[in-house]
């Protein structure tokens, strides 16, 4: 389901697959899966779907939205690797797997496919998540003219909508100030 707790996913599949054990440590899983050892383990994480960076500009906020969500079949999951101390020295390891089967499935689970494993650079993260932080800011901005075409109060906008496109922008400002060399 969109939005389960990882441990009703855990406690899902254990009823499916009964007697096996739960790993939670990804370091554990890929040491169990060089090497496996007799009996049945589940390795859970939690998957974003992949979204093209590339924006056709085209194209509505409505039917991104249909564009990134549908037919879905390739995830995408990150982790900071060891040794960064700040943004200038932070570098990611993303995964991405393919699955059988495109989301939503009548189980909410399919065989991974293919995965790939891929380092990304300070400078891919910087520029990632300033696209990442834009497209947030589109979407907002969308959100807002639409409640105020539909004659929603503002001051009930700007309690939500607006704490939100600031708080963006703070973000932003503070990501960006620690990339300069100033």
């Amino acid at each position: 389901m969109a939005f389960e707790h990882i441990t009703s996913i855990n406690h899902r599949l254990t009823r499916l697959y009964p007697g096996s054990r739960i790993i939670t440590n990804e370091d554990e899983a890929r040491r169990l899966a060089a090497n496996p050892p007799f009996g049945k383990y589940i390795y859970t994480k939690t998957v974003t779907p992949a979204k093209s960076l590339a924006e056709n500009n085209n194209v509505t906020y409505m039917t991104r939205q249909y564009i990134d969500n549908k037919n879905l079949n390739v995830f995408v999951s990150n982790r900071r690797l060891p040794g960064s101390t700040n943004i200038c020295n932070l570098w990611t390891e993303e995964v991405t797997y393919e699955t059988e089967l495109t989301f939503p499935t009548l189980m909410n689970t399919s065989e991974i496919k293919s995965s790939n494993t891929v380092k990304i650079s300070p400078i891919k993260n910087a520029i990632k998540s300033l696209l990442e932080k834009n497209s947030e800011l589109k979407s907002l901005a969308f959100l807002l003219n639409r409640n105020l075409k539909e004659g929603i109060d503002p001051k009930s906008i700007a309690t939500t909508t607006m704490f939100k496109l600031f708080s963006l922008l703070s973000q932003m400002n503070q990501a960006i100030k620690k990339m300069l060399p100033i």
